[in-house]
């Protein structure tokens, strides 16, 4: 039985033929769309609907590449809704660009790990002044490496992100 799937180019992307389940081998793969919730402050909830598979026999769940892809983009669109908050994503990928720890931009920024981790996955938001600090921050790495020295804290690509030419003085 194979339990290789590809997308049905009669269909939209991300919708896939039924296939077997990998796992079971017995059910198969229904594409499914979840819900994903953001309630951003001053702001009305914000539903994106994720797509997934789950398999009608064991319940498996996954995602395949193109399905991982368009959610991306799904959850990016709802950045319209956001005003000038920040996506925890945004602020995941500034974190990893510099190489810092949750713990290490928590401080940078007056915040504790719990909310630095919280910010990235959007249980809950920087407020405005924290906001606006993170994004001076990312657009202007002398005001990150100013914050990191007066914390005290290391930033492990600065001289990569600095040679690369990637962070713009």
């Amino acid at each position: 039985m194979s339990i290789a799937c590809c997308p049905s180019p009669l269909r939209d992307p991300g919708v896939y033929e039924e296939c077997a389940c990998g796992k079971c081998q017995r059910g198969r793969l229904r594409v499914i769309k979840t819900p994903q919730y953001f309630h951003p402050p001053g702001a009305s909830t914000v539903a994106v609907q994720l797509l997934s598979v789950r398999c009608d026999y064991c319940g498996f769940a996954t995602a395949y590449p193109s399905q991982h892809k368009e959610n991306e983009l799904r959850r990016a669109a709802r950045k319209s809704a956001y005003g000038g908050q920040m996506l925890g994503e945004e602020i995941l990928a500034f974190r990893h660009k510099w190489g810092l720890s949750a713990r290490d931009a928590g401080s940078l920024f007056g915040e504790g790990l719990h909310a630095f981790e919280a910010f990235e996955k959007e249980t809950a938001y920087p407020d405005m002044l924290t906001n606006k600090l993170i994004r001076l921050a990312m657009h202007s790495p002398p005001v990150l490496r100013q914050l990191a020295d007066r914390e005290g804290v290391r930033i492990p690509l600065w001289e990569r992100e600095m040679r690369s030419g990637l962070a713009a003085h």
